[in-house]
C-alpha cells in the first residue's frame, strides 16, 4: 500500500511538471509586444492618506490561493498549498508587513476550468481579498475576469498562456508567450543533445498539450546538428498501464536517449518496459518530478528531472533555502521538500515583493501590479539568483533556462556544475526566429556533471588571456599605451566571428586547434595565443600565419591561425625568429610577421 502511494505520487509529480517544463517551458512570444509595453512604467506610490483597497484593513491583507485539493488532482498539487502556508506563517510571525498580517483564503477548483471561474469569482466577489495566488492546470480559465477586475495575480505559469496575455498575471519566476503552438524553443533537445543523445525517442500523451509539446521537441530535434528523432508516439491516451509494445518499437528505432512527456503511471510503466526489454537509453529525462519521492523508486534510477529554481543539493545554501526548510518543519513538518511545495513558497514570496513594492503603509493594486513589472533582478530570495528575473522583459518571452538533476543512489545530483540550462535556438512559425548565445557554463560533456565552456579557446601552454567567446564583455581597450596586447587590436576585427554559432566556433577551436599544438609546444617558454580567423584568407601572405599547408590530417580544419608574441617580443628580430621556428620558413620579404590593426 504504501509503495502505491508513493509511486502514484510521484506519477502525478510528472504531470504537473509535464505541462510546467516541457510543453510550456519551450515557449516564447513576440519579443515586440512587452518590448515597449511597459516602456512608459513609472513608479506608483502609496496613498497618503491611505485609502483602502479591497482586501485591505488596518491589521490584515487578505489574499486568496486557488489550488486542487480535491479531485483527481489533488494528489500532486496539495503540496503547493502547504508551501505557502509555511511562507505565510514566516511573513506573519516576522512582521513582515508591518502592522498587518496576512489572512489567507484558500479555493479549491479540482483542476476543473468552470469550477476555477467560480473560485475566482468567490474569492473577488465573497472574500474581496486583496490578490490571488493560483497554482492550478485550470488558471487560464479565470483569467479574463482576474485581469477586468484588476486582481493582481502571481502563480506558477504551467505553460499557461495568460501569464503573456494579462499584465496584472506574474510567474512566480517566469511568464510565457500568449501562442504556444506555434512559438517555442530548442531547450529540450539542447539538454538531450549535452547528455549525450542523438537519435531520440519522444512519448507523449494523446492530450492536446502532449502533442503539441512532443511535436515542438521533434522539430528541435530535426534542427539541431547532431541529433534525429527516430521515434514519436502521441497517440498514447492518459491513464495507459502497458508499454511493452512501445518499449520494443523503441528499441527497433535504435533510439538512445528518450524525453517523456506521460502523464500519472505512464512514467514509470514506459521506463520499467524498457528495462525488461533490456533497452539501455542514456539519457532519460522527464520535464519535472523533483521529489524525494522518485528516491525510494529503482525505476527512477539514472533518470534526469528538470527544476526552474535552484535544486536543494546545491551548497553553500542560500538564505531563502534555509528559512524555507525550517517554516516548512515547523509549519507542516509531514510536507516534503520537493518542487511543489518550492513552488508553493516562491509563489508567496513573489506576492510579498508585490505587496512591499506598492508600499506596507497603503498597498493598492494598482501600485501592486504597476510597480512589481518594474523590479529588476529579482532572486526570490536566492532561489534563482543564477538567473534573476526582470519582470518587464520576461513578459510574453522565452523561458528558456532550467535547472537538472540527476538520480544517482539515491540522490539528486544537479547538472551543469549546478546553473541552469538555457535554449540555443527560438522557433516561431516553424522557422528559427534566432540563436541564443547561451552561457559557457551550460555545455557539459554527458559524463560528468561539471560544465565545460561553450567556447573553449586554444591557447599554448603558458599563454596569455584567452579570447573572449559569444556571450563574453569584451576586454576595453586602453588607448594610447604601449600595453596594448596584439589580442586587443583583433577584438574588433573579429566581432563578426562571435556571432557565427556555438557549434561552429568550437569546432574551429577544439578541431583546428589541435593540430597546432603539438606543433607548438617546443616554444613553451615563449608566450603564444592562438586566434583563428577562419573567415580570413590570410595563408600566404606572410602575417605571421600559421596554417596546414604541410600538414592537413582533416579537411574540416581549415582555419587560418595566428601567432601573437608578447608584448615584450614585438621587435621584427625576435617575431621573424618566431615566424621561422612555428612555421619553418622566414616571412616573405617586404611583409611584417605580427598581426595589423583592423581598417
Amino acid at each position: 500500500m504504501e509503495v502505491r502511494r508513493w509511486s502514484r505520487a510521484v506519477a502525478g509529480l510528472c504531470v504537473v511538471a509535464t505541462a510546467s517544463l516541457g510543453l510550456l517551458a519551450t515557449g516564447v512570444a513576440g519579443a515586440a509586444d512587452s518590448g515597449t509595453q511597459f516602456d512608459n512604467l513609472k513608479p506608483i506610490k502609496a496613498p497618503n492618506p491611505c485609502k483602502n483597497d479591497p482586501g485591505v484593513s488596518a491589521d490584515t491583507i487578505k489574499v486568496g490561493a486557488i489550488v486542487p485539493t480535491s479531485g483527481p488532482f489533488a494528489l500532486f498539487y496539495g503540496d503547493i498549498l502547504n508551501g505557502i502556508k509555511a511562507r505565510v506563517a514566516k511573513a506573519n510571525a516576522e512582521n513582515e508587513l508591518g502592522k498587518r498580517k496576512i489572512e489567507l483564503v484558500a479555493e479549491d477548483d479540482k483542476g476543473d476550468t468552470s469550477a476555477n471561474v467560480t473560485a475566482a469569482q468567490k474569492l473577488v466577489e465573497d472574500d474581496e481579498v486583496f490578490g490571488i495566488i493560483t497554482n492550478t492546470p485550470a488558471g487560464d480559465a479565470s483569467g479574463d475576469y482576474l485581469h477586468q477586475q484588476n486582481v493582481p495575480v502571481v502563480g506558477w505559469q504551467l505553460g499557461l498562456p495568460v501569464y503573456g496575455t494579462y499584465p496584472n498575471y506574474f510567474g512566480m519566476q517566469n511568464a510565457n508567450t500568449k501562442d504556444i503552438k506555434t512559438d517555442f524553443t530548442s531547450r529540450n533537445a539542447d539538454v538531450v543533445k549535452a547528455l549525450g543523445g542523438k537519435k531520440l525517442a519522444l512519448v507523449g500523451n494523446s492530450v492536446a498539450n502532449g502533442v503539441i509539446f512532443t511535436e515542438q521537441v521533434k522539430y528541435a530535434a530535426d534542427h539541431t546538428k547532431g541529433m534525429k528523432t527516430v521515434y514519436i508516439n502521441h497517440d498514447i491516451p492518459p491513464g495507459t498501464t502497458e508499454y511493452g509494445s512501445v518499449a520494443d518499437q523503441i528499441k527497433q528505432s535504435g533510439a538512445d536517449s528518450l524525453y517523456s512527456a506521460l502523464d500519472s503511471q505512464g512514467q514509470s510503466a514506459l521506463i520499467s518496459a524498457l528495462r525488461q526489454a533490456n533497452v539501455t537509453l542514456k539519457p532519460i529525462v522527464i520535464p519535472g518530478g523533483y521529489s524525494p519521492a522518485v528516491l525510494n523508486l529503482p525505476t527512477y534510477d539514472d533518470v534526469y528531472f528538470g527544476i526552474e529554481f535552484k535544486p536543494y543539493e546545491l551548497t553553500p545554501e542560500w538564505h531563502g533555502l534555509t528559512e524555507y526548510k525550517k517554516w516548512m518543519a515547523s509549519t507542516v513538518p509531514n510536507a516534503p521538500l520537493s518542487q511543489l511545495t518550492g513552488v508553493g513558497w516562491i509563489s508567496i514570496e513573489t506576492f510579498l515583493q508585490g505587496i512591499k513594492e506598492a508600499g506596507v503603509s497603503c498597498p493598492t493594486r494598482k501600485a501592486f501590479i504597476n510597480n512589481l513589472r518594474l523590479v529588476k533582478g529579482y532572486t526570490g530570495d536566492g532561489f534563482f539568483d543564477d538567473n534573476p528575473i526582470n519582470f518587464a522583459e520576461v513578459y510574453n518571452k522565452p523561458f528558456t533556462c532550467v535547472h537538472y538533476v540527476h538520480v544517482e543512489n539515491h540522490q539528486f545530483v544537479p547538472q551543469f556544475d549546478g546553473k541552469p540550462f538555457c535554449a540555443k535556438q527560438l522557433f516561431k512559425d516553424n522557422k528559427t526566429l534566432k540563436n541564443l548565445q547561451t552561457p559557457a557554463t551550460t555545455t557539459v560533456a554527458p559524463t560528468t556533471t561539471t560544465a565545460a565552456p561553450q567556447h573553449a579557446d586554444v591557447s599554448v601552454a603558458g599563454a596569455g588571456p584567452a579570447r573572449p567567446g559569444p556571450g563574453h564583455a569584451r576586454t576595453p581597450r586602453t588607448k594610447g599605451t604601449r600595453s596594448d596586447s596584439v589580442h586587443h587590436q583583433w577584438t574588433d576585427r573579429r566581432q563578426h566571428h562571435r556571432d557565427l554559432g556555438a557549434r561552429a566556433d568550437a569546432h574551429v577551436h577544439v578541431v583546428a586547434g589541435l593540430q597546432l599544438r603539438a606543433r607548438c609546444d617546443r616554444l613553451r617558454h615563449r608566450r603564444l595565443l592562438l586566434l583563428p580567423h577562419p573567415t580570413e584568407r590570410l595563408v600566404d601572405r606572410g602575417r605571421g600565419a600559421v596554417h596546414h599547408s604541410r600538414r592537413r590530417p582533416t579537411a574540416r580544419a581549415h582555419a587560418v591561425f595566428r601567432v601573437v608574441p608578447p608584448a615584450h617580443a614585438r621587435d621584427a628580430h625576435r617575431a621573424t625568429r618566431l615566424h621561422r621556428r612555428v612555421v619553418g620558413r622566414a616571412p616573405r620579404a617586404g611583409s611584417h610577421p605580427l598581426p595589423r590593426r583592423p581598417r
